[in-house]
């Protein structure tokens, strides 16, 4: 499965996290979605944080963390740490069920032009 696809089957759980204030761990997307491990950082929210940061959304992204309770390398060079809490407080605050579900090809359009075609976030 692209990276794309396991990021449009992911949104649904990222959103449903933000309705309920929930902060999740790379190892729950990978239990809650059999993403392996390695994966969830680049494959799901890598695509998501760039949708979210290119339409001026809370970056839904900022709520899956690592044990240090920081989301990977990929979304801090975006986001510095210190602003992470923030950032995750405004995914809580977003109606994120009034927000339409991106396609998988607009999802892969904006991981492109944020990190370019071929990258890795």
């Amino acid at each position: 499965m692209e990276r794309e696809e396991w990021a449009w089957r992911s949104w649904p759980l990222l959103a449903f996290a933000a309705k309920l204030h929930v902060i999740l761990t790379y190892k729950d997307v990978e239990d809650l979605t059999g993403m392996d491990r390695r994966g969830v950082g680049p494959n799901c929210c890598g695509p998501i944080a760039a949708y979210c940061m290119i339409n001026n959304l809370p970056v839904l992204s900022s709520l899956v963390v690592g044990k240090d309770g920081l989301p990977e390398d990929g979304l801090t060079k975006h986001i510095p740490a210190k602003d992470i809490p923030a950032e995750q407080w405004k995914c809580f605050r977003r109606d994120w069920g009034n927000q339409a579900k991106p396609t998988v090809e607009q999802l892969r359009s904006a991981y492109e032009e944020k990190f370019g075609k071929g990258a890795v976030a």
